[in-house]
């Protein structure tokens, strides 16, 4: 069984929380927020067994195997946390977790060779939580690229679109 935690308690952690639960042989374990009372509440609407009111706590449990960020850099960036772009994932690395990122992981280059270096180093998954790629359609077009069906490759370009209701 694969114990996942869950860094942030906002919506795309609700979405991550309820993907989980369809997959055989995994499970949210633990969701950790600045707000303690936020994480708490997250986990007990999501059935989520421990919520903490900091990352470390989280961390620092060894039947942790991974951990969801859904924080992105980004939100950093917006609070003027410049410097702690990559900082959450670096945490997540050192505490031996694999990690899945939310968008983005990181702000420059700089930032993803050094998580990407660690994350080898120490024998670890990272990925940035780009679901795009894994879709039928993308693997296909992927597939005739590589066996050079439809000729040799010059440029590309993709969009993504979806109905996001009214709501929105």
């Amino acid at each position: 069984m694969i114990q996942f935690g869950i860094m942030g308690a906002g919506n795309i952690a609700r979405k991550f929380a309820d993907a989980v639960r369809q997959v055989e042989g995994a499970q949210v374990a633990a969701v950790a927020s600045k707000s303690l009372e936020r994480a708490q509440a997250f986990a007990q609407e999501q059935h989520i067994p421990a919520g903490y009111g900091g990352y470390q706590e989280m961390l620092q449990r060894p039947d942790i195997d991974a951990v969801y960020i859904a924080i992105g850099a980004h939100t950093d960036k917006k609070l003027g946390l410049e410097g702690e772009d990559s900082a959450n994932v670096i945490q997540c690395l050192e505490h031996g977790k694999h990690v899945l990122c939310e968008k983005s992981m990181v702000l420059h280059t700089r930032q993803a060779e050094e998580v990407f270096a660690l994350a080898r180093e120490k024998g670890l998954f990272l990925m940035e939580c780009m679901w795009v790629r894994f879709l039928p359609k993308i693997q296909k077009v992927k597939e005739w690229v590589e066996t050079g069906r439809i000729g040799k490759l010059k440029c590309a370009q993709g969009n993504l679109g979806f109905y996001a209701g009214k709501d929105l």
